[in-house]
């Protein structure tokens, strides 16, 4: 796990140059590794590997989140590390394997599914919990998340103000799902809804 997230916390460093330059930049990602490894070994260990796929999507971000806020401030560190995240997620979604497996509208609904048995089933505080996944005519899908392993880890690690700019990625990812769908929610557990909720319709 820590090669792992030290990576994911070495990759934020190109987007940071672009933004900051140079210095700043391995500035941010010197004091981001620091902080990672004084709390590494309060990191969690899964055991679905449906929980540990979200959360390596993002739980470096707890790390570079924090040092930003020492370097930059509250006030901006949660749109930089927004920025951020975004950035990382495009590059999570390079290779053409990847994009075209989101673009197949058959095969997410099924690895949504599977998804779902996996994480219900095992039931982990630092993993997710879904309910009520529907497939409808006029919908991708849809479904509502009863537990965020990400939110709780937040919380673990004093930073649950993170949260609401993680779950804008969703909002962020939709370039890369099928044509003709949409994406909206109502609320979502970091906002203190009782779900965070996911609706896919089609446009139009």
């Amino acid at each position: 796990m820590t090669k792992r997230i030290e990576d994911k916390i070495l990759r934020c460093e190109g987007y940071f140059r672009r933004v900051y330059g140079e210095d700043k930049a391995r500035k941010i990602i010197e004091r981001s590794l620091e902080i990672y490894r004084s709390d590494a070994d309060q990191m969690p260990v899964l055991k679905s590997r449906s929980n540990m796929a979200f959360m390596e999507l993002m739980d470096y971000m707890i790390f570079v989140y924090k040092a930003l806020k020492e370097i930059e401030g509250i006030e901006k560190a949660g749109e930089i590390a927004e920025a951020c995240f975004n950035d990382s997620l495009d590059l999570d979604f390079q290779p053409e394997a990847i994009r075209a497996a989101y673009k197949n509208v058959d095969g997410l609904r099924e690895k949504r599914k599977m998804i779902i048995q996996d994480v219900n089933a095992a039931d982990e505080e630092y993993g997710w919990i879904y309910d009520d996944f529907q497939v409808e005519e006029d919908t991708l899908y849809s479904f509502n998340v009863k537990r965020c392993g990400m939110l709780n880890l937040c919380r673990k690690f004093g930073v649950p103000e993170l949260m609401p700019h993680i779950c804008q990625g969703d909002f962020y990812l939709m370039k890369y799902f099928p044509d003709g769908y949409d994406f909206s929610r109502k609320g979502t557990l970091a906002d203190g809804s009782d779900c965070c909720d996911f609706y896919y319709p089609k446009r139009g």
